[in-house]
């Protein structure tokens, strides 16, 4: 990221621009099998001892696991023997992924109020109690409908009392719908059960609720009101709120030494479900590369990922070794694994009505483990998972038919395949491509079924199957395909009537949408003949394939230019190879692919252009294959943080545009660069912007955007002297979270080019320029957690070192209260400042005479300073702080 800086008397700050322009990143070409395979996840804060014991299994048997930790519960109840094993769980290679701070999506349990009363007013915060110490997160309930059989109510103080009886009966809440909370709309209330009575069924039941956030409550007294029944799904946190949650997370997980997490884990239980769309939205400026979500949609390995939300979806739960016995959790692996689907294991130890203790339920588990190791099944993390989910080219070379071999569970079927009769496996007259196991029938009927069979690829999928012994052409097979989500199937007639096995292939064209297929296989026979079929085979065909792009811009922002390349990939050939074009352009944008490769986008009317849009890109390979692939096209409304500058932009169109003017609907003295294709503000409240284009053909156009804004909370970081020492730049690191990023700098010096990357900032000065350079840089979170960081570079003679007047001086003493002496200062001229750590100037003087000077500090307040020390050649900064 670069900006040149220049004539700094046009302008009070000079800033530097943030990376506005988002598409989803992908790994260099690889191309990863189509096989599923197992995660083993373990939930909620646990003790040290429990957490201990599930670390020794996995090293023992050199496999991988992610716990789903509970970060504020940790800091409340956590102590030092509970980091220690977190922090060996991560040197070990495992999995920490975040499942909130406290086990729920809508609150925030803090260690005491004051840490509580620290989130007022911050983007996304509902209210804080500070009784109870909880951040209470905004919320949005989706709809008001119920679920139709609700009936009359009273309401009396913290409980609603049924008009009849069984209204309350646990088949009428937690059913298919599973409600949580009931809505009074007389009320405009949504609250939260936590307490009900009802195990008479021929009396009224009753009910004992909390506010949505779990504070006591009182509704105060009503008669025969209308209640609704609500579920997780029909409530959502607003995706600032799931941002300062995080937020807080990662500090934590920063305060014990911990990397980061990648993974979100969304908690079950009666709070809101937030969709998978908002959450990726919410975490991925986070650093988050996947998530765990609701509602529980099992999805196998497929191309199809339009909107980049698989690697967001992998939920999970269909076992949990607490409490299914072993045989069923080989049984849902094997069943899985054979259909190119991933299992997730959920375990809470005991916690969650275990059947098993906790030891009996490590034995289950290592016999799990051990037993899908010699099966060759994978056991990864989450991490893992989501990145295949998300970053690879599938291998289209891979067989995606369920081995007929294949019998881990020891069911005497084959795994994945449902069979009315399991007497119709043969493991005698098969082929050796399947270990010379077969289907042998002889009679009319059904032989096997497979549902949601994943592992397609998109275009020409063809099916083989080998068969023998058929006495002629009334002795076959059929073999119906269905497309569920195409709402369309096909059937093929697969012929026996060779002595040996002729293998034979049937083609199914995959549509865009396809995920998955189900295959029904069935014998018909007029002879009485027995019937052999063996060597089943899905491949697909060879052609490029084109991962999934998803476009993303503020409205306020330009489209910036697209490489293809690293999106497309097919076997046999170098990316490079690869050429792309424009099959269907968008209906709001302008489209051309120059170079074969670089995609170009301007909106066609608005430039400022806000909602969603698609294009169908084709991608050819040098032996003329070819893929096309549907990419999605997102433009939202934009936000910035209060107090920051925002870049705010146009995509030019040089065969039409002649010039440009921006103005602001309320009035903005911060506007810059008023004639350009982009403009500079610093809006203190939410605006509008206009461009004002004037075409060649001299007629005028008017677009206008809307930039709204984040509250910010802004700490100041720690000023940095540097020095060029005869090199024209000098770059430093700042060292600030990740989930952080650079979003400008203030500059009130002249042409200074301020350069960075990643957290490296380089300031290069201009040619001749000798003196001293500053430049503050504001690094923020996505709900404009700020930190101010000043930066600044001195040209001091090659060969003097910053050391040499910073061990000259002495600034004594320090804490200091009412006079502040420094002493050790050269017969030279020196300018002398202090700052608060705000960056405000507190006092400022000269010494040009005597090597000693005093500071009156008595009317400071308690806290830190910076006492700047500057000559022609050297600044040196001092911290200081003053005390009562």
């Amino acid at each position: 990221m670069k900006l040149f800086f220049k004539n700094p008397f046009a302008y009070c700050l000079s800033f530097l621009v943030f990376l506005s322009f988002q598409i989803a990143t992908l790994n260099a070409q690889t191309f990863q099998s189509k096989k599923g395979g197992v995660c083993l996840r373990f939930d909620d804060y646990q003790t040290p001892a429990e957490l201990r014991k599930v670390r020794t299994l996995f090293n023992k048997h050199g496999v991988k696991f992610t716990y789903a930790m509970n970060t504020g519960i940790g800091e409340i109840f956590g102590d030092t023997a509970f980091w220690n094993v977190v922090r060996d769980i991560e040197k070990d290679g495992h999995e920490l992924a975040d499942q909130t701070p406290s086990d729920v999506s809508h609150y925030i349990e803090m260690k005491n109020a004051a840490e509580a009363s620290a989130f007022v007013g911050r983007p996304g915060v509902d209210h804080v109690n500070s009784a109870i110490s909880r951040v209470c997160l905004k919320y949005q309930l989706l709809t008001t409908n119920g679920s139709g059989d609700e009936g009359k109510v009273d309401i009396s103080g913290n409980r609603i009392i049924s008009k009849t009886a069984g209204e309350f009966a646990w088949s009428k809440l937690v059913n298919y719908r599973y409600t949580t909370h009931f809505y009074l709309p007389s009320l405009n209330k949504l609250v939260t059960f936590t307490d009900v009575r009802n195990v008479n069924p021929n009396d009224v039941d009753t009910v004992f609720v909390k506010s949505f956030w779990k504070e006591d409550i009182d509704l105060g007294v009503y008669s025969n009101v209308s209640y609704k029944k609500i579920t997780p799904y029909e409530m959502s946190v607003d995706k600032e709120g799931i941002q300062t949650m995080l937020e807080y997370s990662l500090k934590l997980f920063a305060k014990y030494g911990l990397q980061n997490p990648v993974t979100f884990i969304h908690p079950g239980g009666a709070h809101p479900y937030t969709a998978k769309n908002i959450v990726k939205e919410a975490i991925t400026p986070l650093g988050f590369k996947g998530a765990a979500t609701y509602p529980f949609e099992k999805t196998g390995i497929t191309y199809y990922n339009p909107l980049g939300l698989n690697q967001f979806s992998l939920q999970g739960g269909e076992i949990t070794p607490e409490v299914n016995t072993i045989a069923d959790c080989k049984k849902i692996i094997a069943e899985f694994y054979a259909k190119n689907t991933v299992t997730v294991s959920i375990n809470h130890f005991t916690s969650l009505g275990s059947v098993y203790n906790f030891d009996q339920m490590l034995l289950n588990l290592e016999e799990i483990i051990i037993w899908c190791k010699a099966n060759g099944i994978p056991i990864q993390t989450y991490k893992q998972w989501d990145q295949y989910y998300a970053d690879d080219f599938l291998d289209q070379t891979d067989d995606i038919f369920p081995p007929l071999q294949n019998d881990f569970d020891k069911d005497g079927k084959p795994d994945g395949l449902a069979m009315a009769n399991i007497s119709m496996r043969d493991t005698l007259n098969g082929v050796p491509y399947n270990n010379n196991v077969c289907f042998s029938a002889a009679s009319n009927g059904n032989v096997f079924s497979v549902t949601k069979l994943y592992g397609l690829n998109r275009g020409k999928n063809t099916i083989y199957v080998s068969t023998k012994n058929g006495k002629d052409m009334y002795d076959y097979f059929t073999m119906v395909v269905d497309l569920p989500e195409m709402n369309y199937s096909k059937t093929f007639t697969v012929l026996t009537n060779t002595a040996n096995y002729t293998e034979r292939s049937f083609d199914i064209e995959i549509p865009a949408g396809v995920t998955y297929i189900n295959i029904s296989f069935n014998c018909n026979t007029q002879n009485n003949q027995r019937l052999y079929a063996s060597g089943f085979k899905i491949k697909s065909a060879k052609k490029p394939s084109f991962k999934t792009v998803v476009i993303e811009r503020k409205s306020h922002e330009a489209f910036a230019p697209i490489d293809l390349t690293p999106y497309g990939a097919c076997n046999g050939f170098t990316q490079g190879q690869l050429s792309y074009s424009v099959v269907r352009a968008p209906q709001n944008l302008y489209a051309k692919i120059s170079n074969s490769k670089i995609l170009t986008l301007l909106p066609s009317s608005n430039r400022f252009w806000i909602g969603l849009d698609s294009i169908d890109i084709c991608v050819k390979a040098p032996d003329n294959t070819a893929d096309t692939l549907r990419t999605y096209i997102v433009s939202k409304l934009g936000k910035t943080c209060t107090g920051q500058y925002v870049q705010i932009s146009i995509n030019a169109d040089t065969l039409t545009d002649k010039s440009y003017a921006w103005s602001s609907r309320k009035t903005d003295p911060t506007l810059q660069l008023v004639n350009s294709t982009s403009t500079w503000a610093k809006p203190t409240v939410a605006n509008g912007y206009m461009n004002s284009i004037t075409f060649k053909s001299n007629a005028v156009r008017f677009d206008s955007t809307f930039v709204d804004l984040i509250p910010s909370k802004i700490t100041y970081g720690p000023y940095q002297q540097l020095y060029f020492k005869g090199a024209n730049s000098v770059s430093y690191t700042l060292n600030y979270p990740s989930q952080y990023s650079i979003q400008f700098s203030e500059l009130p010096q002249s042409n200074l080019t301020v350069t960075t990357n990643g957290s490296t900032v380089t300031m290069t000065r201009p040619a001749g320029f000798s003196g001293n350079l500053e430049t503050k840089l504001y690094v923020t979170t996505p709900t404009c957690d700020a930190i101010i960081y000043t930066l600044a570079a001195s040209t001091a003679p090659v060969g003097l070192v910053e050391e040499d007047l910073n061990d000259k001086v002495i600034v004594y003493p320090n804490p200091v209260t009412n006079l502040l002496q420094v002493k050790g200062l050269e017969e030279a001229n020196y300018l002398l400042e202090v700052y608060s750590i705000k960056g405000e100037l507190i006092w400022k003087g000269s010494q040009n005479a005597t090597h000693e000077l005093s500071i009156a500090t008595a009317n400071w307040e308690a806290g830190f300073y910076l006492l700047k020390i500057s000559s022609e050649n050297q600044v040196v900064v001092k911290k200081i702080l003053k005390v009562i």
